[in-house]
């Protein structure tokens, strides 16, 4: 049996929305609990002791989750802050996790990083229609921004340092490599036709698919280089202690000489220096 074509206007013309609450047994479960931790807060008239937090996460364990809320973090930004506190590398399954088997040093944790006054000072707060709105969309749009932020602050980080040498580079191109390859880089000296050098940058906080695909990003122009080329990666962010798997998979492609250095922001110098080295090489100025 032959099918006909199909039609792109009508197949456009007869897609919907999918229906969808936004609602699962999470979300109910967090709604029939909110009332009464919000009265035991608002009666407490300061902010949560040490052993009331524990007693909250002990009795509820989802009480984590209305932290965060008060917090207005995401999911990975709480693991990595939570990490840190807890010397730990945790993602926030793993976070959830701890607070069922250790709740005592998750609220000490959570009084280290300040929450107990955040909430309060949170609980004290007149809320408004436009604090409320503004929320939203901080929410809605402040996730993605703020990762947007961290990568260009990396980037203007790198782009400093190249300012400083003098050297001439392009910024965010298609470089043109071995037998004609080409891949993405965020600089190229002295230009993306010919580049000596390639240099990437990549900061996360997030601890999801993001810091994977850098790394595919990473392999990509580790494929295309020619042999002439040096190419420097500069990493940071607490998201890739959560990745540790994807950090290991560049790091061996630097020990096989793949890549030829990896920088973070704190040996930028070591960078400046030998990029101006490599320059004054090749170009002799």
């Amino acid at each position: 049996m032959a099918f006909p074509p199909v039609d792109l206007d009508r197949l456009l013309a007869e897609l919907v929305e999918l229906p969808s609450e936004g609602v699962d047994d999470e979300t109910r479960a967090l709604r029939e609990l909110l009332p009464g931790v919000l009265k035991t807060m608002s009666d407490a008239e300061r902010p949560l002791t040490l052993a009331e937090l524990t007693a909250l996460l002990r009795q509820h364990p989802s009480f984590l989750v209305i932290a965060r809320l008060f917090w207005g973090v995401s999911q990975d930004r709480a693991a990595s802050l939570f990490s840190q506190a807890l010397g730990a590398r945790l993602s926030w399954a793993g976070l959830r996790a701890r607070v069922n088997q250790d709740p005592d040093g998750v609220a000490q944790a959570m009084a280290a990083l300040d929450l107990p006054a955040t909430m309060w000072e949170q609980m004290q707060r007149t809320w408004t229609v436009g604090d409320v709105l503004n929320e939203r969309y901080r929410l809605l749009r402040g996730r993605a921004i703020a990762g947007q932020q961290r990568g260009r602050q990396l980037e203007d980080q790198v782009r400093g340092v190249l300012q400083r040498t003098g050297v001439p580079f392009e910024y965010s191109v298609t470089f043109v490599g071995r037998e004609g390859q080409t891949a993405k880089c965020d600089f190229a000296i002295p230009s993306r036709d010919r580049p000596k050098i390639v240099i990437e940058a990549k900061g996360f906080e997030a601890t999801g698919s993001k810091v994977t695909d850098a790394l595919g990003d990473i392999l990509k122009i580790e494929r295309a280089r020619a042999m002439h080329m040096y190419f420097f990666v500069v990493l940071d962010g607490t998201g890739w202690h959560h990745r540790p798997n994807d950090l290991r998979n560049i790091v061996q492609a630097q020990n096989a000489g793949r890549i030829d250095m990896i920088y973070t922001t704190s040996r930028l110098d070591e960078l400046e220096r030998e990029v101006t080295r490599i320059y004054t090489a090749e170009y002799g100025s």
